[in-house]
C-alpha cells in the first residue's frame, strides 16, 4: 500500500520538474544541413547516435534503432541521459533492438519504478508489517524525518545487473561492443558529469536518478542525480569525440508549456525549471546532423502500460526521414559484421560459484544474508536465480542496497556482493475506521539491529476504539535460523444479544496481555513455524450486563507451535497465492484445569477469467478444556465484517459482530470477485458457519448459520474503502457496513 502514496508523489514531482523539459521544436523535422553534410563526405563515415531522456516516451528509441539497421546503419558510438542512457547502454552491450523491444515488453515496469519488492520477496514478518502502514519515515532517536528520495532504485539497479552481466567485466565503455556514455548532474555542483568508465550498471542507475524520486547515485566519489537536469540531449558531448563525423540525435523530451498552459503554482514551477535545459537543448540540437523528433507529447512519462506503442513511435519517425537514413547508409562504415560479432558473445546460462564475499557487513551476520539468498555456495547456479536472490535479500529490510558482480575465475565465478546496512530506523502509520470497531490510527516504530546485530525491533501503539500496544524483538542468527520476544495488549468491545440478535443486551470491554518467547525458522519468504512460551492476561469489564462480571482477570500461560505460509500477491485483493495459518496451544501448563486450543486457517485464488475470481477460504477451530468456564480467553467470537484477527476473533459478514462467543467453530467463504477497472472491484460473499459448544458435534448437533454479502471496493492510495449490504439467517435483517484503510 506504500507504493500509492510514492506513486502520487512520482507524478507530483514531472508537474514540478518537467520529465526531460524540453523542446519545442517542430515535430517530424530533421535540420536543412542533413543532406548538404552527408553529399560532402567522400569518405566511409563514423556516425555517433545520442538519445535523450523522457521516461516511458524514451523507449520510443528502440523503434529508431530497429529501422537505422533494417537499412544498414549500424552506429560506431552511442551516448544518452536518463531512459537514453538505459536504452542505449543496453544497445552498446549486444542486445539487438529487437532483443530490446521484447525485453522491454516483458519488464516488470510498476515494480521497478515503485521500487516496491513483491509480497512473495517478503518474508512473513515484513508481509505483517506491510499489509498495515501506509506511510513509512526514517527516524533519528523518536523523530520522524524526510528521506532524500522516496526510492532507492534498488529493484531498478538489480534488473539492469541481469541484463549487463555478460559485459559487467568492462571497465571501459569504450570497449562495449559499441562505444557507449551516459551522462548524470552532480547533486553538489549542477555540473553534467559524463560516464564512461566504471561499474556500467551503477552508470545506468545513475543517469535515471530522479530528484525527489530516486535517491542520488554514489559514483566514484560523486552523488550523481538525473542527467536529464542540465544536459538532456548531450550531442555536444558526442561532438568532442573527434572520430565521430556524424550524429544522430532522437529527442524524446516534453515541451515548454505555452502561455495558456501556465495556470497553476505548479506549471510556473515546471516552466521555471526547464529554461536552463531547454537553451542547452536548442544549442545542442544546432550541432545535430539528424534530428529526429518522435510524436511522444500525448504519452506520459510514466506511462509503461503500452510498450509498443511507443516503441512504434519511434519507428515512424525513422521511417517519415528514411531517405536521409537512406542517403546516409550510403556513406557509413559497414559495422555489420562487427555487431554480428559482438553480439555472439554470450556467458553461460548455468555457472559454478565457488566463493562469495560479503562487503559492507557491519550489523548485520553473515549467516543471515547467506540464509535470505539461498543460493547454492559453493555451487551451480543461474543469472536469474542471482537475481530474485539478491531481491530476497533486499526484502529483508536490512540493507539500503545491493550491488552485485561476478569475477571470473579460471574455471568458476566469484559472487562479490556489495551492501550498504540501513543506518535510519522508521517511523510507520496506519489508519482504520470501519463500523464493526470505529476509528483507530496505529504507528509503529521500528529499529534495526538495537541491542543484537542483525534483529529488528517494533514498538507500536494504536490509540482509538481498541487501543493496543506491542513491543516486538525478533532476531534472525543463522540460516533462517532465529528467536523472539513479543509483549502486548490489546483491548476491544464486544457485545451480547437478546434471542432475536436484533438488540443488544450486554455490552462488555475485554483487555488482553501477554509475554512470549519464541524460537522460528524460515524456510522461505512464504513460510515460517514458530515454536514457543507465552504467559497471558485476560480481563472482561461490563459497561451494561444482566451478570455482574466485574473482577473477572486470568492468569494463563502455554506452549503453541505455529505455522504460516503465506503466498498471496496482494493480502487485500489476491490474484494468485494461497493462505495457510495453523496453531495449537497447550493451555495451562501444569495446572489442574488444561486445554488445547487449535485454529485452522487456509484460503487461495482460481482465476476464472481475467477479471472474475474466486476466492474460497476455510476457517476451523476448536478447544478442549478440562474446565471451559475457566478459559474465556481462547473463546472464538464470531461475527462482523472486520477481517483483522484479535485474539480469536473470526468474521463473518451479516452476523452481527460478537454474536457468539463459544467453543468450537467451522466457517467457509465462498468469494467472488469481479474487477470493474484498475481499482474498482464488486463482491458477492455467501458463507455458512457451523458452531457448537463440543467439537465433535460441530457435524451433527451444531447450529447451522447462513449470511452473504455483496459489496464494492476501491482500492485506493490509503488502503482499501469498502461499502457492504449484509444479511444472514441468523436475524433476517438487511446491514451495512463501511471500511476505510488497511486492517491495523
Amino acid at each position: 500500500m506504500k507504493q500509492h502514496i510514492i506513486n502520487s508523489s512520482f507524478i507530483l514531482f514531472f508537474l514540478i520538474i518537467g520529465v526531460s523539459s524540453y523542446s519545442q521544436v517542430e515535430k517530424d523535422t530533421v535540420n536543412t544541413k542533413t543532406m548538404q553534410t552527408i553529399n560532402s563526405l567522400d569518405e566511409p563515415i563514423h556516425v555517433g547516435l545520442v538519445l535523450s531522456g523522457g521516461g516511458a516516451k524514451g523507449l520510443a528509441h528502440i523503434g529508431v534503432l530497429k529501422v537505422l539497421e533494417e537499412e544498414g546503419i549500424y552506429v560506431d558510438f552511442i551516448g544518452g541521459t536518463s531512459m537514453g542512457g538505459l536504452v542505449g547502454g543496453l544497445y552498446a552491450s549486444g542486445y539487438s533492438p529487437w532483443e530490446l523491444d521484447s525485453i522491454t515488453k516483458s519488464m516488470p515496469w510498476t515494480k521497478l519504478m515503485s521500487d516496491e519488492p513483491e509480497r512473495s520477496d517478503l518474508p512473513v514478518d515484513e508481509k505483517i508489517n506491510n499489509d498495515q502502514y501506509l506511510l513509512s519515515l526514517p527516524v533519528k532517536g523518536f523523530i520522524p524525518g524526510l528521506p532524500k528520495g522516496l526510492r532507492e532504485g534498488q529493484l531498478v539497479l538489480n534488473y539492469i545487473n541481469k541484463l549487463t552481466w555478460p559485459v559487467a567485466d568492462i571497465k571501459d565503455f569504450s570497449k562495449l561492443p559499441i562505444p557507449f556514455f551516459c551522462v548524470a548532474t552532480k547533486l553538489a555542483t549542477g555540473d553534467t558529469m559524463v560516464l564512461d568508465n566504471g561499474d556500467l550498471s551503477l552508470a545506468l542507475r545513475a543517469t535515471m536518478s530522479i530528484p525527489t524520486i530516486f535517491n542520488p547515485v554514489d559514483f566514484q566519489g560523486h552523488m550523481l542525480i538525473d542527467g536529464m537536469m542540465v544536459n538532456n540531449f548531450p550531442i555536444d558531448i558526442m561532438k568532442l569525440n573527434k572520430e565521430v563525423d556524424f550524429i544522430i540525435g532522437v529527442d524524446v523530451g516534453s515541451p515548454l508549456l505555452n502561455i495558456d498552459e501556465i495556470t497553476s503554482i505548479l506549471s510556473i514551477l515546471e516552466q521555471t525549471s526547464s529554461y536552463h535545459a531547454y537553451n542547452r537543448l536548442l544549442e545542442n540540437i544546432k550541432l545535430t546532423d539528424l534530428y529526429l523528433k518522435p510524436e511522444t507529447d500525448d504519452i506520459s512519462a510514466l506511462d509503461f502500460s503500452d510498450v509498443g506503442k511507443v516503441i512504434d513511435r519511434g519507428e515512424n519517425i525513422a521511417r517519415a526521414n528514411i531517405d536521409k537514413i537512406r542517403a546516409l547508409a550510403k556513406k557509413i562504415k559497414d559495422n555489420k559484421k562487427k555487431y554480428e560479432t559482438a553480439r555472439e558473445i554470450q556467458k553461460p546460462d548455468i555457472f559454478y560459484i565457488s566463493k562469495v564475499n560479503i562487503i559492507g557487513l557491519d550489523n548485520v551476520p553473515e549467516t543471515m544474508v547467506l540464509g535470505r539468498l539461498g543460493l547454492n555456495l559453493p555451487g551451480t547456479n543461474d543469472i536469474m536465480r542471482i537475481n530474485n536472490a539478491i531481491d530476497r535479500l533486499y526484502s529483508s529490510n536490512f540493507f539500503k542496497s545491493i550491488n552485485y558482480k561476478l569475477e571470473k575465475t579460471l574455471d568458476s565465478y566469484i559472487l562479490n556482493i556489495e551492501v550498504e546496512e540501513k543506518s535510519e530506523n522508521r517511523f510507520e502509520i496506519g489508519a482504520n475506521y470501519n463500523y464493526d470497531l470505529g476509528a483507530n490510527l496505529k504507528v509503529n516504530f521500528l529499529f534495526n539491529n538495537f541491542l543484537i546485530k542483525g534483529s529488528k525491533t517494533n514498538m507500536s501503539i494504536k490509540m482509538g476504539n481498541s487501543p493496543a500496544g506491542e513491543i516486538l524483538f525478533l532476531s534472525e542468527r543463522g540460516q533462517r535460523v532465529g528467536f523472539g520476544l513479543d509483549i502486548g495488549y490489546k483491548s476491544r468491545p464486544y457485545y451480547t444479544y437478546n434471542d432475536d440478535f436484533k438488540s443488544i443486551k450486554g455490552k462488555y470491554f475485554t483487555r488482553f496481555g501477554n509475554i512470549s518467547a519464541f524460537g522460528n525458522i524460515n524456510y522461505s519468504n512464504n513460510s515460517n513455524l514458530v515454536i514457543g512460551v507465552n504467559l497471558e492476561f485476560f480481563d472482561i469489564s461490563a459497561e451494561v450486563s444482566p451478570i455482574p462480571v466485574e473482577g473477572l482477570a486470568i492468569f494463563y500461560n502455554n506452549i503453541y507451535l505455529k505455522f504460516i505460509n503465506d503466498s498471496y500477491d496482494n493480502k487485500y485483493f489476491p490474484t494468485k497465492g494461497t493462505f495457510l495459518s495453523m496453531q495449537t496451544s497447550y493451555v495451562n501448563v501444569g495446572r489442574p484445569e488444561t486445554g488445547v486450543f487449535s485454529k485452522v486457517k487456509m484460503g487461495s485464488v482460481l482465476n476464472i477469467t481475467n477479471r472474475l475470481s474466486f476466492l474460497p477460504k476455510l476457517f476451523v477451530g476448536g478447544l478442549w478444556s478440562t474446565d471451559n468456564s475457566s478459559e474465556y480467553a481462547y473463546y472464538f467470537i464470531i461475527g462482523g465484517s472486520n477481517q483483522k484477527e484479535y485474539a480469536n476473533s473470526v468474521y463473518m459478514p451479516g452476523v452481527p459482530f460478537s454474536a457468539f462467543i463459544i467453543n468450537n467453530v467451522a466457517i467457509t467463504y465462498l468469494d467472488l470477485r469481479y474487477k470493474l477497472g484498475k481499482s474498482h472491484y464488486i463482491y458477492l460473499r455467501p458463507n455458512a458457519a457451523l458452531v457448537s459448544n463440543y467439537f465433535e458435534e460441530l457435524l451433527t448437533n451444531s447450529i447451522l448459520i447462513f449470511s452473504a454479502s455483496v459489496g464494492y471496493t476501491y482500492n485506493s492510495p490509503i488502503g482499501p474503502i469498502g461499502l457492504q449490504l449484509n444479511t444472514s439467517t441468523l436475524n433476517k435483517e438487511l446491514g451495512l457496513y463501511i471500511n476505510i484503510g488497511m486492517d491495523i
